[in-house]
This record gives structure tokens, sequence and C-alpha cells, in this order.
């Protein structure tokens, strides 16, 4: 079957990329145990336990996908005892429910916040990460499920795209000491998890920009388990649309095709009657910050970019829904 790559939304191809990336772990875990054989000393039949619910179709934390990579590197690097600590993790993974979580980070004493700390600051460690307060989730949670509303009203197809990528919504606040703040993100090696500041997105029309945005992230990793992107060193850096920090081609592509995600959305809201001046101010001010960034990082990857097949399918699709969004409608 040819694959899938249009521009728009669709939610069963984003469950059939959750699914290819939970075969790859199961595929890749039992790889691993094969190569290990009776080396080390951990919970050998845990992890096959692991294996054969995820190929019967269950569906794990993100932190399982975090074990994996962690014990992965550590055998690379021949660190048995680090080795042994993620795969007696791995062990102890159960299924999850179906459906999505939606949990205020935990305190600096879990393992959670450890890892997720470690993970989404790796790159950028003057960036804060914190647990927030009661009131702080409860605000943020209440405004979440305000613009998921929205988005299911107008926009059914990039909601339940989001839900088949996106297992668990972390709630996290910022920390005044660090010059860099989070307001969302993700990661590859947690597949399945979205992290979300509380002091951002304060708006039910930004948390439908927001959503499109991750979304898209997350959808850009699910294609990318067979074949990158693009091919350029990551030592290669360039302005990127995004951030003020100077980003590698990985980076520029992602952010550009994102901002054509957030354009698409705030499009569709526009095209909605009902909303209020408000919302619709809001709506158009972000659809024109989207084009900006699109435009600007278009330039960088068209300058810049080693792109793939996939890489050059994607983007001409994003490419293709911007230029028709600049024209304008012909009455019938």
């Amino acid at each position: 079957m040819r694959p899938d790559y249009s521009f728009e939304p669709n939610p069963g191809r984003a469950a059939t990329l959750d699914g290819r990336m939970h075969a790859g772990l199961a595929d890749s875990l039992a790889h691993m145990l094969d190569r290990i054989g009776d080396a080390l000393d951990f919970d050998r039949a845990g992890v096959q336990r692991l294996v054969t619910e995820i190929r019967r179709g269950a569906r794990v934390a993100p932190l399982a996908f975090s074990d994996y990579y962690d014990a992965a590197i550590a055998l690379f690097e021949e660190d048995h005892a680090r080795a042994i600590e993620h795969l007696q993790s791995l062990a102890m993974h159960r299924p999850v429910a179906s459906g999505q979580r939606f949990d205020p980070l935990r305190p600096y004493d879990s393992r959670d916040h450890a890892v997720y700390f470690r993970k989404m600051t790796a790159d950028a460690p003057n960036t804060g990460l914190l647990p927030p307060d009661d009131a702080q989730s409860i605000a943020f949670f209440s405004r979440l499920h305000q613009g998921l509303t929205l988005g299911r009203s107008v926009m059914p197809e990039l909601i339940g795209e989001f839900e088949n990528l996106i297992r668990g919504v972390v709630c996290i606040a910022p920390d005044p000491a660090k010059k860099m703040q989070i307001d969302g993100g993700s990661h590859y090696q947690l597949w399945g998890a979205l992290f979300l500041n509380s002091d951002y997105h304060l708006s039910d029309v930004a948390i439908v920009e927001v959503i499109a945005h991750e979304a898209a992230h997350s959808l850009l990793f699910g294609f990318c388990t067979d074949e990158p992107l693009i091919l350029n060193d990551d030592d290669e850096l360039f302005p990127s649309p995004l951030r003020v920090d100077p980003r590698p081609m990985d980076g520029i592509y992602h952010a550009t095709f994102v901002s054509a995600r957030m354009h698409w959305a705030m499009s569709r809201l526009l095209e909605r009657g009902g909303l209020s001046p408000q919302q619709r101010e809001l709506a158009e001010e972000a659809a024109r910050t989207d084009r900006r960034n699109f435009e600007d990082g278009l330039a960088v990857v068209d300058a810049h970019a080693q792109l793939t097949d996939l890489g050059a399918a994607l983007m001409n699709g994003a490419r293709d829904w911007m230029v028709r969004s600049a024209q304008p409608a012909v009455a019938a």
C-alpha cells in the first residue's frame, strides 16, 4: 500500500503510525534480548512478557520507550550496570489503558520527573521545567479541555489525530531562575508524551494552535521509523523560525512543517461562523504569524536542506497547502 503523505490531519493514519512505533519497540526489544543472551542478570522473562503484550496490541507509557533507548545506549557504551537498571524497569512496565491521561508534572523525587527533566532539557540546559502547583494545573487543564472542545467542533480530524498520537499531556510550570522556558514540547524517546506550560496557551484558540503544533511534531517522529527527513549533519546550525538560537536542519524542518499545520488549524477556525470578535482576532493574528514563520523556515530549508524522499514528500504537502490557502476564494 502506498504511504499516505497527505498534509491534512488523519486520525486513522495517526493510529497506524502509533502502531508502527509500538511494533518497532517490540522488535527492538526482542533483538536486544537475543543479543544479550545470558550475559546480564535481569528479569528477562518480564521484558519478554512486555514484547509479547505489545505484539498482541497493547500500548505502553512513554517511559517504556525512554527505558528502551536508555538501555540501548548503555549497552552500546558497555555500561552494564546502567543497562540492567533500565532493563529491570522495562520488565516492570504494564500496558496502559486506552485514552489520554492529563497529569501535572510530579515532584522532584519521582522517577518521572527525573527522566522527563533529563530528556527535555538535554539540548538546552538553561531551560526551566518545574512541577505546577494545584491552582496552575487546574486552570491549565480547564483551558485545555475548552480548547479540545472547540477543536473537536470545528476540526475533529485534528483532535482525532492528536488523541491517537499523544497518550499523555503533562502540565509543567516555568522556572523563573532559567533564561529559557518550554512552552510546549515532545521528545522522540518519550513517544506519546506532550509537555505543555501552565503559563502559556491562555485561550481556547491558543490551545487549538498548540495541539496542531505538537501533533505535527509527533506525526513527523512517527514517519521517521525507517527513513529520516533530512541528511544534514547535526552540527550544521541554521536560523530557526520558532527559536532564537540556531538549530540543526532537522529542527528547522520540524518548525517549518508545524507552522503550516498551525496555519491550517487557524484557517479552519476562521472558516467557522460563530467565533467571538476576540477569538477571530486571535486566530487571524496567529495565522499571520504562522505564515510568516513558514515562509522564513521554508527559505532556509530550500537553501540548505538535504531532503530525503520522505522529507520532500511531506514538505511538498505543506508547501501546497500554504500556496492554496493564500489564494482568494472565487465565487461560483
